[in-house]
């Protein structure tokens, strides 16, 4: 990681609010159409968004590698047909890298405020340290997922335990032998409980409503399967199992 710029000019053209996927989509997709006079607002020190923060066990994507791919970057040589976070993260970091994003990457600046002034048509973008950015299109790319929701239940401030959420993975704490209360049955509960399970000496999930799922279909790729992804376009379309 290098080139950790902090500091916001008085004006740029585009303020983009975020560098998970979506922000570094737009950055990309304006600097192909000329527009260079952008900047990325990432509030952590570096780019990823959900596959940066989120490293617990099982941690992986839910769409097929190959179409969870930028379009205008496609990626051949996955590993298996559901990539985990860290091989993600990694295609983050090359997919900047390639383009050159990172000089319009402002970090470690959460922005606080926004001000649309109708007569010069510009928004001054605030952060939580005091600087501010005029610009003409103001794009928030902030996506939801990794904000860690603790819920409110009596007696957890007092609770003699260990606490911690999975986007929040504490991978230097030891869970065998341990008793674990799982909360929630979303992705990623799906993905972490199975792999802690042999772990631990009890396991008691709770959910508010069941969830569906299906097989995964869960395999590596070969280097001839590597091969045949990158050489033609129409073989992903057949990689996909059908359920009925």
């Amino acid at each position: 990681m290098t080139d950790i710029k902090r500091t916001l000019p008085k004006y740029t053209e585009v303020v983009i609010v975020g560098g998970g996927l979506g922000g570094l989509a737009m950055g990309i997709q304006l600097q192909k159409h000329g527009i260079n006079d952008y900047i990325i607002v990432e509030k952590d020190v570096e780019v990823g968004g959900s596959w940066r923060d989120n490293s617990y066990p099982g941690c992986a994507c839910d769409v097929q590698s190959h179409l969870y791919s930028f379009s205008f970057t496609n990626k051949s040589d996955w590993t298996k047909r559901y990539a985990p976070w860290d091989e993600i993260q990694d295609y983050i970091l090359a997919t900047v890298s390639e383009y050159n994003v990172r000089p319009n990457i402002r970090f470690g600046l959460e922005v606080n405020s926004s001000v649309f002034d109708e007569k010069t048509a510009t928004w001054t973008v605030g952060t939580a340290d005091g600087q501010t950015v005029k610009c003409k299109y103001f794009i928030l790319a902030t996506g939801p997922l990794h904000h860690p929701q603790i819920p409110n239940i009596p007696g957890l401030d007092t609770f003699k335990g260990k606490v911690m959420h999975s986007a929040r993975w504490d991978h230097g704490y030891d869970l065998k032998g341990k008793k674990v209360a799982s909360i929630g049955t979303g992705g990623s509960a799906i993905q972490y409980v199975p792999e802690i399970a042999p772990d631990v000496e009890r396991l008691d999930v709770y959910q508010r409503s069941a969830a569906w799922v299906i097989p995964r279909d869960e395999r590596k790729y070969s280097k001839a399967s590597k091969w045949v992804f990158k050489n033609s376009r129409h073989c992903v379309a057949y990689t996909a199992p059908v359920y009925t």
